[in-house]
This record gives structure tokens, sequence and C-alpha cells, in this order.
């Protein structure tokens, strides 16, 4: 089981093109466990963004939900071989975005959850790269 007070870090990788952008993090959250789901809150730092982004992950046996609201507003639900469909929010205006989620695992271990996650975004009937992402939650 997931002690309350946890810690969130994440890296990911973004392949574009011929390149690849890396970025990680480490934030402080709150865990709940309910209805057989995982609950994960806390602030994350955005780049762009002045304000830390209030942040809730979601975890089911089945998808991973990242909601963010504040300056940033969106539910990305990423299904295992599924395509989801997301509006992401910006001060700068409202992008539609298709999640194409080709990998979604999770490892419980004693007082730890690592999550995996592959996906590629598509805007606008374009494709914007394929990213990886690591969360370990402690």
């Amino acid at each position: 089981m997931l002690p309350e007070n946890v810690t969130i870090s994440m890296f990911s990788k973004e392949y574009l093109d011929d390149q690849c952008l890396s970025t990680s993090g480490t934030f402080s959250g709150k865990c709940a466990l309910k209805n057989k789901k995982i609950y994960i809150s806390y602030k994350e730092k955005l780049e762009g963004i002045e304000e830390p982004v209030p942040t809730l992950v979601t975890l089911d046996e089945n998808y991973i939900q990242i909601s963010r609201s504040g300056e940033v507003k969106s539910s990305m639900k990423f299904v295992c071989k599924e395509d989801t469909v997301c509006k992401y929010l910006t001060s700068a205006g409202a992008i539609d975005l298709i999640i194409h989620t080709k990998r979604y695992a999770t490892v419980l271990g004693n007082m730890s959850l690592e999550i995996y996650l592959d996906y590629s975004l598509e805007m606008n009937g374009v494709e914007t790269g394929m990213h990886e992402v690591y969360i370990k939650i402690s």
C-alpha cells in the first residue's frame, strides 16, 4: 500500500523528427485509494506556466488519467491500445488532441508504484511525436 504523503518523480522523453527532448521533475503530493482506484494529487510546475498547476492522477488497472486545472485545463485519459480524445485549454486557446496509447503498465511494489506510459499525440490530423513517460510514486 502507498503512504498518504508521497513523492512523485517523473521522467519523460519526446521524440520529434530526429530530436529527443527529455524532461524530469519531482513533486510532493497526497495519495488516496477509493473504489479500487488510486488517486495522486500534487502541484506540477509546467514549462511556460508561472504558477504550479494542480494535477490529479487517477490509476485504474485499465487506464491512467491525468487531469490538470488552473492555467492549463485538460483531462488526458490513456487506455492501452486505444485512442482517446482530449481538449487541452490554455490562455492561448483550446487544442483538440487524439491520444494513441501504445503501452500502459504499472508495477506495485512495497510502498511504491511505478508507471510506464508510451503514447503519441495527434493534433489537427498530424502526429506530433512519440512520448515515453516513467513515473515513480513512493
